[in-house]
């Protein structure tokens, strides 16, 4: 499949990594999953009496994926169907909630979907901020990270955590504008400076990190936030803006 789609191979991937129940699921959710049932929710206007199950719409929503569906009736073209949860819980007490899952039915619903799907990660990121380290290429699809940010992130405060997701957010808009518009030369990376010369030839070592190969990269330029950085570097030949570090403020020729 052609790069110029990345928004469909994107969404498609995430469709066959939610096929079925996700071996790496929460076992309470998959327990949870085992107790509920799941129909969809009656229409307006619709007559009472039984409606059909919908575990598999079910599945995509509890597991936070995507359903696929053949556009045999009208409700199916939907990319958001409502359905009705029902579940027991920990007490043996029937619970119900109203829902909605993701569905895909044709190719011209892939870029509203992606852009559901993204917000529900970014939501769910919202929620615990403790998970970033796990959904970082989720809520930020078009960054890049490397090998060493994820024990960065779990040695940062909690406090600064929300900063964090403000910067990433700024900085993936700007990778994705760059990337969309091939007249532009350098992404625009607000309030992004390059390290001094001296600085590098006296602690280039220090912003040296793990790519996401393994390898040894230099990342010169920097966002800040406060007393903490996140150094970056651009790659041009793939249009890419890979992030090498996240974390307190390093030593340079003026600070150290």
């Amino acid at each position: 499949m052609s790069d110029t789609v990345p928004d469909l191979k994107n969404l498609l991937l995430a469709i066959a990594s939610k096929s079925g129940l996700p071996m790496e699921a929460d076992e309470a959710l998959r327990d949870r999953f085992s107790l509920s049932e799941f129909v969809l929710a009656r229409e307006t206007g619709e007559e009472s009496g039984d409606r059909a199950e919908a575990r598999g719409l079910g599945a995509a929503f509890l597991f936070a994926g995507i359903g696929a569906s053949l556009r045999s009736e009208a409700r199916w073209s939907r990319i958001q169907i409502p359905l009705q949860h029902r579940w027991l819980d920990e007490d043996s007490q029937e619970q119900s909630e109203e829902v909605e899952a993701l569905n895909l039915s044709e190719s011209s619903q892939v870029a509203d979907l992606s852009e559901l799907l993204l917000e529900r990660s970014r939501q769910d990121l919202r929620d615990d901020l403790l998970t970033l380290a796990d959904r970082k290429h989720a809520c930020f699809p078009h960054l890049e990270f490397g090998l060493d940010v994820d024990g960065q992130l779990e040695a940062l405060p909690h406090g600064m955590l929300q900063g964090v997701v403000t910067k990433l957010l700024t900085l993936d808009a700007a990778s994705h504008a760059w990337r969309l518009d091939p007249t532009m030369a350098f992404p625009d990376l607000p309030m992004c400076h390059s390290e001094s010369e001296p600085t590098l030839q006296q602690y280039g070592y220090q912003r040296r990190f793990r790519d996401p190969e393994g390898d040894l990269a230099l990342y010169r330029l920097h966002a800040m936030m406060g007393k903490y950085r996140i150094h970056l570097r651009v790659i041009h030949e793939s249009r890419r803006i890979e992030i090498g570090y996240i974390g307190p403020h390093l030593d340079t020729v003026k600070y150290h």
